[in-house]
Order: C-alpha cells, then structure tokens, then sequence
C-alpha cells in the first residue's frame, strides 16, 4: 500500500509538472524564431492576402505548387518577393533568400516581420555587419529602428535594444521590448508591456495566443 501511494504520488507531481514543460517549450520557440503575422496595428503595410500567405509559409505545411499560384497573384513585387525568399528559407536556400531581402532594406518595408526575417537569414550566412552598414544615423524611420532594435537584441546588447524601443507603440515594437525586459529580469516590467500588447494586436489573429503563453512563461519564471 505505501509503495501504491509512493507511485500515485510521483504520477501525480509529473502530470502537474506537464504545463509548465509545454509552455516552455513553446516559450522557446516562439521567443527565438521569427514572428509570424504578427503585423498587428500594422497590418495596413501588406494585402490581406499577402497576410495569410505569409502565415502559411512560416506556420503550416504547404503545397509547394498552390503557394507558387498564390504567390504569382499578388500584386507588389515585395510581397512576392518576401513570400519567395520565406519558401527559399524553408527550403534551406538561405543565402538565396537572403540577397532576396536585402535588395528591399533600401526602400524600408513597412512590415515589421521582415525585419526579423532579415536579420534571422543575415546571422545564418554570417552577413549581419552587411546589414548594420547599410543602416545610417540619419535613418529615423521607425522600421530602420526597429531593425537596428532587434540586431542588438539578437546580439545580447538588451539595453541598446531598449533604448531604442523605449518610446515604441506598435505591437512589434511593444512585444520585442517586452523580451528585452524579460532577457534582463526585469518581469514586471515584461509583463505589463505584454498586457499592453494584448490591448492592441486582434485578437481573432491566430498567433494571438503567442502573446498568453509568453506572458504566462514570465510569470512562471518569476514565480507568480
């Protein structure tokens, strides 16, 4: 009886323990990779249909052929350009999809997810010191900050990328901030900008519950 209750014991703490280890596995991969569709108050800069397609291509598994029919329907050359060099990634042609992206960086794209897509593809084929110089100090455009705020927080320089994210109202801008506050341990602080992100990005977007397991996550490491 008592060995029983021993085994019924230890059953019981690895099923609590079953939430914590999925959220942190989600954790992980939502924090480290790219965002996807995560446009949010942004999502004027792109179509509709450019939207979906990019939540496809980064999200689900795809039928190569129909993605390339999409692709050819739409209308910007950004746009097909974008989804071309995120099917080239898929496929592991990173340099390709990279000389894709940056021949774009010059007109500054108003979508922050290409943004990330850059600098993600720029430190696999060791090009990122390309993308910093083609960046002036004159450039105040809030997408050239943003890009010079997720370089640094890719590299570890946090209070750079907070600095420059500081005074951000976008949801890209709020939510990358919220993981420099996180990568410093300052979870308060993360937390609320993660409450403030759940005010203003739909919550009918299907990544929407990105921003609930990051929040729980923080809050686990904190210990609330």
């Amino acid at each position: 009886m008592k060995k029983l209750k021993m085994n019924m014991l230890n059953a019981a703490k690895i099923w609590l323990a079953l939430p914590v280890l999925v959220i942190a596995v989600l954790t992980l991969t939502v924090a480290l990779a790219p965002s996807q569709n995560n446009s949010g108050n942004n999502s004027k800069s792109v179509s509709a249909e450019f939207e979906h397609l990019y939540f496809a291509i980064t999200s689900q598994a795809i039928n190569y052929d129909e993605i390339e029919k999409s692709i050819q329907q739409l209308e910007s050359n950004f746009e097909k350009d974008f989804a071309q060099a995120l099917i080239l990634k898929r496929k592991q042609s990173y340099q390709e999809a990279f000389n894709i992206l940056k021949k774009h960086l010059v007109k500054a794209p108003r979508f922050y997810p290409y943004y990330e897509e850059l600098v993600w593809l720029a430190q696999v084929n060791d090009k990122l010191s390309e993308v910093e110089k083609s960046l002036s100090d004159k450039d105040e455009n809030k997408y050239r900050n943003y890009l010079r705020a997720f370089i640094s927080y890719q590299t570890g320089n946090y209070s750079e990328a907070i600095k420059l994210l500081e005074n951000g109202k976008d949801f890209n801008q709020l939510y990358l901030l919220s993981h420099c506050y996180r990568a410093i341990g300052d979870y308060q602080k993360a937390v609320s900008l993660l409450d403030s992100c759940l005010v203003i990005y739909p919550s009918e977007k299907s990544d929407y519950v990105k921003i609930l397991i990051s929040k729980g996550s923080i809050l686990l490491l904190s210990g609330n």
